[in-house]
């Protein structure tokens, strides 16, 4: 219910440049106080080569925090969470790839396409709202980014998310335009 009602009441966002590695060590140490005396270790691995991005920097520790409480939730023994990033040009302007990956339990093909749905879940009855990765996916589109479930990964789960590289709070169609508009002017 407390995370309906933060994202219910979410304040407008502000998109500022912010600094990758710091908002995931923010989560994991928040995550890590949470964590219950009995449960699982958790371990944090960081590979940026991408370290900043613009965006709103309570949302992606809200994304982060998100992500690895059901992490600590889909493990017995030590859980591992690597948090990797870099800078991808292959596609219409430059994106930032970012990949979230656990060796917790790992999602069932049969729920990975409804696992962003709100209030789904595979929990047990009281143990889950079904909203976490709900908010982590409004979270990425607020970001005008994209996010999926590796089909591929094997041994726990793997979310890879693409960012737009230089959102300012623009659509990705008002940045084309805008470029499109200067191509040939001298700056």
């Amino acid at each position: 219910v407390q995370q309906l009602l933060a994202f219910s009441r979410k304040p407008a966002s502000g998109f500022e440049s912010v600094h990758l590695g710091e908002i995931v060590q923010k989560a994991f140490s928040l995550c890590k106080l949470r964590r219950q005396k009995e449960g699982p270790e958790m371990e944090l691995m960081l590979d940026l080569a991408a370290e900043e991005m613009n965006g709103d920097s309570d949302a992606l520790l809200q994304l982060f925090v998100n992500l690895m409480l059901n992490s600590l939730q889909a493990a017995e023994d030590t859980i591992k969470v690597v948090v990797a990033s870099r800078y991808d040009s292959s596609n219409e302007g430059q994106e930032i790839l970012v990949t979230y990956e656990d060796n917790g339990y790992g999602i069932r093909q049969e729920d990975r396409d409804r696992v962003f749905d709100p209030f789904f879940t595979t929990k047990d009855v009281g143990e889950g709202t079904g909203l976490g990765l709900f908010i982590v996916s409004n979270i990425v589109r607020e970001h005008e980014g994209h996010i999926e479930v590796d089909p591929n990964f094997q041994g726990g789960t793997r979310f890879i998310f693409q960012f737009p590289a230089g959102h300012s709070g623009q659509t990705t169609e008002q940045v084309r335009q805008i470029s499109k508009n200067t191509e040939g002017i001298p700056s």
